[in-house]
């Protein structure tokens, strides 16, 4: 399934984003309504401080190794998933 496919069908929070600044680049219904996630901005602006630092580390490993994480962070369990379109 291609990454945009996902968003429609995904029940949870998803937020495609890209680059090394994490920004994000689609959104799915759920993640529309999350404070602060918008398109085209970084999704770690979204997330308290703290928590961000988390997620960054979370989301750069991903870049880095092309492996899926979890991050705790503001009270969730954020997995982070590399997504490839074919």
């Amino acid at each position: 399934i291609r990454a945009h496919a996902l968003l429609d069908v995904v029940p949870g929070v998803l937020a495609v984003t890209k680059g090394a600044d994490h920004v994000v680049t689609e959104l799915g219904p759920a993640a529309v309504r999350w404070p602060g996630l918008s398109s085209d901005r970084s999704v770690l602006e979204a997330v308290p401080e703290a928590d961000g630092q988390a997620l960054a580390t979370g989301l750069d490993t991903v870049r880095r190794t092309g492996e899926a994480v979890v991050v705790a962070a503001s009270g969730w369990d954020i997995g982070c998933v590399p997504l490839r379109d074919s």
